[in-house]
């Protein structure tokens, strides 16, 4: 499904976050995976080359803004 200008702002954003989880699971070094509520999906991303730590950022946040930036 496309983006549309007359489609409601969720559903703007919830397609938005589906392309997000598709152009951003890279593999082990950015990863999309479940996140620490229910229903989120985060983008994971190693904190460095040589670390095994991840930061997740979400993508319903992401979409958000993205969707604010291109309306």
């Amino acid at each position: 499904m496309k983006l549309r200008p007359d489609m409601p702002i969720a559903q703007r954003v919830s397609i938005i976050e589906d392309a997000l989880a598709l152009a951003l699971d890279l593999g082990p070094e950015m990863s999309v995976e479940p996140g620490l509520y229910p229903g989120e999906l985060c983008v994971w991303v190693l904190n460095g080359p040589y670390e095994d730590t991840r930061s997740g950022f979400s993508l319903h946040q992401i979409a958000r803004e993205l969707e604010r930036l291109l309306s």
